[in-house]
């Protein structure tokens, strides 16, 4: 495995979340792929940025413990991909 090139469809690598026992989330400056272990392959996640996808980069990402994905962006500040969903949203915080 050590020297195989895997080209991302998403832009540069920031961050890698485990995606249940078969998968690999990888968080990309434009945008979040899936890492299939038993294929070897990476696909488009599958994530509705909606207009944000227009003008994004992505900085750092981080999963909480109740599973909703935080994503830090240049242009668009904190979105939020709730457990369960696959759309990102704004973060109103609290």
């Amino acid at each position: 495995m050590y020297g195989k090139t895997f080209p991302s469809p998403c832009g540069s690598p920031i961050a890698f979340l485990p995606d249940g026992k078969n998968g690999l989330l990888v968080v990309c400056m434009k945008g979040i792929a899936r890492y299939d272990y038993g294929t070897g392959r990476f696909t488009d996640a599958g994530y509705d940025f909606g207009a944000f996808h227009a003008e994004l980069t992505i900085n750092t990402a981080i999963r909480t413990y109740k599973g909703d994905l935080y994503l830090g962006t240049t242009e668009h500040g904190i979105l939020v991909i709730h457990r369960g969903s696959k759309t990102v949203t704004q973060y109103e915080g609290t």
